[in-house]
């Protein structure tokens, strides 16, 4: 037996509450990450010799984390496209992201319609 309409609706909102909810997770941990490199780096930047070779390998793992982070991010935006293109109710939740964080998932969405258009 299928779900009446408001049924389907409120499924279709808590998804997409949970997609929006995992984007800024996401994004917050990826920007924490870039934070971490820029502090290894520059820390790396003031040391010398032994010291400055133990910051250099600091800085890589943080490097890596972030890149972990950011395709995380990036898996992350893909689910919110998806969405955005397949139901409705995530436009609405689309309002609590800061303005920044709409433009960046409206852009990607947009480049998703056009990939999906040529090819």
């Amino acid at each position: 037996m299928g779900l009446r309409g408001s049924e389907r609706q409120s499924v279709s909102k808590a998804q997409a509450d949970q997609t929006i909810d995992d984007l800024v997770d996401a994004y917050v941990s990826w920007r924490e990450e870039s934070l971490v490199v820029r502090e290894t780096y520059d820390r790396y930047l003031r040391r010398h010799g032994r010291e400055a070779a133990e910051s250099f390998w600091g800085y890589l793992a943080a490097l890596e984390r972030e890149e972990h982070a950011a395709g995380v991010y990036a898996r992350t935006i893909e689910r919110a496209a998806d969405c955005v293109l397949c139901c409705r109710p995530i436009s609405e939740n689309m309002l609590s992201l800061e303005l920044g964080d709409r433009l960046r998932v409206h852009v990607y969405c947009a480049a998703l319609r056009r990939r999906s258009f040529w090819h």
